[in-house]
């Protein structure tokens, strides 16, 4: 019985997933958003154990988010200033995150 739940939660929560992301509006918008704190985390693919990934915590919207960035930026982490995010809007009304850029 458990098994049925699980699985028609699975299945609604991608056709929700899905119809957000290909519905949603065609225009991206860019905004630039300052960086609040600054991390890193240990990368754990299989070919990049130990090298550090730097982790940038924004304000987005009154929430804070933490964004992870590739190991090549973690040697002038401390260098950058702010995050550009391209977003559209979903069709619930969900961001979707297009693209991420350092400045």
């Amino acid at each position: 019985m458990i098994n049925y739940f699980i699985g028609f939660g699975f299945i609604a929560c991608s056709v929700f997933m899905f119809m957000n992301y290909h519905f949603a509006d065609q225009k991206s918008k860019n905004e630039s958003y300052k960086i609040v704190e600054r991390t890193f985390i240990r990368g754990g693919t299989k070919y990049r154990i130990g090298e550090e990934q730097p982790v940038f915590t924004i304000n987005y919207k009154g929430i804070k988010k933490e964004l992870i960035f590739k190991h090549q930026y973690f040697e002038k982490m401390n260098q950058y200033k702010t995050v550009e995010l391209e977003t559209r809007n979903g069709l619930f009304g969900f961001d979707i995150l297009e693209n991420k850029k350092l400045n």
